[in-house]
């Protein structure tokens, strides 16, 4: 029986999970993505409609991109698809790729925004029953996407928020002064 070297084997898993760390979550991407939606925004401000809705953001509980995106197509309005598409592959980022660093981006975003909803909790006693349901709902719903959305980042993805978050911060303020 022939054993193959431990070196080989080292080697073998170094490259199979060198793959594993890469991100979507890099600054390059991160002006890609600002371009795609300035070019998104662009488009939807040419072509304003109330009734239209905007493509979903899922949060099925795997961490499958690709179906993801599959899963939001499949009830996104056409046109809405095609224009992303358009402008992901336009700036050279792939839909998926623009479906992804999305979602990432919200988990930056919700991260900063747990706090809040800490303090929103411990005022749920002191507000209507009706309001009180809807804020508990709300709250629930916030944790839920927050969870599904931290098992799906990985341990690169988070030192990568971490290092985009002053730059992403600094370009929304840009967008807004413009």
């Amino acid at each position: 029986m022939k054993h193959t070297p431990v070196w080989a084997g080292l080697l073998l898993l170094l490259c199979s999970t060198s793959g594993f760390a890469k991100t979507v979550l890099t600054e390059k991407n991160l002006d890609t993505y600002m371009q795609v939606t300035e070019e998104l925004d662009a488009t939807a401000e040419d072509s304003f409609d109330t009734d239209e809705t905007t493509m979903p953001l899922t949060y099925a509980a795997h961490c499958d991109w690709q179906r993801h995106y599959q899963q939001a197509v499949a009830s996104a309005p056409a046109k809405e698809v095609a224009d992303v598409e358009a402008a992901a592959k336009h700036h050279g980022m792939s839909p998926v790729e623009y479906f992804e660093f999305t979602h990432k981006m919200q988990w930056m975003m919700m991260e900063e925004m747990q706090m809040m909803l800490k303090s929103s909790e411990s005022l749920l006693k002191s507000l209507p029953a009706e309001s009180r349901s809807e804020l508990e709902a709300e709250i629930a719903n916030q944790n839920n996407v927050i969870e599904l959305l931290n098992r799906c980042m990985t341990d690169e993805d988070k030192k990568a928020a971490q290092r985009l978050k002053p730059i992403l911060m600094k370009k929304a303020m840009q967008m807004m002064e413009n």
